[in-house]
């Protein structure tokens, strides 16, 4: 199975698009993550700041809900692949 590791910038571009219906290859990403196709790579600090932009974001710009973000955030801890950041190195 493909492994992903997706900046924070991309992970929050495919869930703000796959909620928006966007179609975006990135969103399309999420729906095949959700699905399970693909597994996506994090570690806790880059979870933990997809966190931080996903609070925010959700109030500011992307039209997801805060409700929206807290579900990608624990569908990511669920079937996500956790690595420690040393092991990225």
């Amino acid at each position: 199975m493909t492994r992903l590791i997706l900046d924070t910038q991309c992970l929050v571009s495919a869930i703000s698009g796959y909620h928006q219906h966007s179609g975006t290859p990135l969103a399309s990403l999420w729906g095949d993550f959700r699905r399970r196709e693909v597994i996506l790579v994090f570690s806790e600090e880059s979870l933990a700041e997809a966190q931080r932009v996903l609070d925010y974001a959700s109030i500011e710009r992307l039209n997801i809900t805060s409700g929206q973000a807290f579900v990608a955030c624990s569908q990511l801890l669920l079937l996500g692949e956790y690595h420690a950041l040393e092991q990225f190195a």
